[in-house]
């Protein structure tokens, strides 16, 4: 399937440097590669630029105003320039097991959105891995939490991977869909601004649309990066608001929602 990488990112270059290297390393490339730019500043137009001169795959950077933290819109906007039938989301500081896209790939089934989990980094293994440009990344390396997520077999991925009707604590760092279930439910829903429950939103309503959730275990393996601040702090007040949408939306049924990627076509 041609296939769309969708990486989330804000003002920071570095990690996105990295991402994009461990793209270039992937078994399997991705079609395109489309930027969703929360509103960052020059240095990363800068990166990607660069980037462009390393690669022969089409790169869209997809930037909007920096108007608060704004992801679920960026991604709406960022699959409304894309041209793939199927949809990978990563977040822009994850660096990629060189299988990741393959696994995703190989995985995909009709009637399913996949979710993968993530490997994370300490602050201090996060600051060694950009200092010295790291992107293969043992999963034995001191600094790994969550390391349960962080090996990747073929044998055990075929027997531990599972569908799974759970919706809540989803995350669009590790999804995959096909672009015409994405779009069925109108994508993100613009509703959510500020961290968090957004993802858990749309894969309610990717049940409620009849799809399957299928939860991949020892493969498409990606490695987080620290933040330096932790986001559940900083954006306290938002993510209260965000669940009280999200129940919203629980009690309501709704499958399609009304603030979507209609906004951008």
């Amino acid at each position: 399937m041609h296939t769309s990488l969708i990486i989330t990112t804000y003002n920071r270059p570095d990690a996105l440097n990295l991402v994009l290297q461990s793209v270039l390393h992937q078994s399997t490339l991705p079609d395109e590669i489309i930027i969703a730019d929360d509103g960052s500043g020059n240095e990363t137009g800068k990166t990607i630029d660069l980037f462009r001169t390393k690669s022969s795959i089409p790169m869209i950077h997809a930037w909007q105003d920096d108007q608060g933290f704004r992801a679920a819109r960026a991604r709406n906007l960022a699959v409304s320039k894309s041209s793939g039938e199927y949809l990978l989301f990563i977040d822009g500081d994850m660096i990629l097991h060189r299988h990741f896209v393959s696994s995703h790939l190989s995985s995909a089934k009709e009637g399913y959105f996949l979710h993968g989990k993530r490997a994370m980094l300490s602050e201090s293994f996060t600051r060694r891995v950009l200092l010295q440009g790291q992107i293969a990344i043992s999963p034995f390396s001191p600094g790994i939490s969550l390391r349960r997520y962080a090996f990747h077999s073929d044998l055990l991925a075929r027997v531990y991977s599972h569908s799974s009707s759970q919706w809540y604590k989803t995350q669009s760092a590790n999804l995959s869909i096909r672009k015409r279930d994405f779009m069925a439910v109108n994508g993100f829903n613009e509703d959510f601004e500020g961290w968090g429950r957004e993802d858990s939103e749309l894969a309610l309503r990717l049940l409620r649309n009849d799809l399957q959730k299928y939860e991949l275990r020892f493969c498409a393996i990606a490695f987080h990066l620290a933040h330096g601040k932790d986001n559940k702090v900083k954006y306290a007040a938002s993510t209260e608001r965000n669940q009280e949408l999200l129940d919203q939306v629980v009690a309501s049924g709704i499958v399609r929602c009304e603030n979507g990627i209609n906004n951008h076509l």
